[in-house]
C-alpha cells in the first residue's frame, strides 16, 4: 500500500523523470529523440549483422520477422549513410 505522505514528496521534473504511480521512473527512448535514434540505429545494425551471419533467420518478409528483415535491408543498402549517422550520433554523446 502506498503511503500518501510519501506521494507529497515526489519531485515532478518532466525533463528527466516521469512520476508514475508515486514512483520516479526514467524516461523511455520514446520521449528522448537522441535515445530513440540510438535504439533505431542499434536495431538496424544488429539486424544487418544477423542477416550477414545467419541469412535464414531473416528470410520472411512479412509479419513480425518482416520488421527485422526491413531493418536489415535498410542497413545493407544504405550502409554508408547508416555508418555516418551512427558516428555522428555517438560522437554527440
Amino acid at each position: 500500500m502506498v503511503n500518501d505522505s510519501s506521494a507529497d514528496n515526489i519531485r515532478y521534473d518532466f525533463d528527466f523523470q516521469i512520476a508514475l504511480w508515486g514512483v520516479l521512473v526514467e524516461q523511455s527512448a520514446l520521449f528522448n529523440f537522441h535515445s530513440f535514434l540510438t535504439v533505431v540505429l542499434l536495431v538496424i545494425c544488429t539486424c544487418t549483422f544477423l542477416k550477414m551471419q545467419f541469412p535464414a533467420i531473416l528470410e520472411q518478409k512479412t509479419g513480425f520477422r518482416g520488421f527485422f528483415w526491413k531493418a536489415a535491408r535498410i542497413g545493407s543498402s544504405d550502409l554508408g549513410i547508416i555508418s555516418v549517422v551512427t558516428l555522428l550520433n555517438f560522437s554527440d554523446m
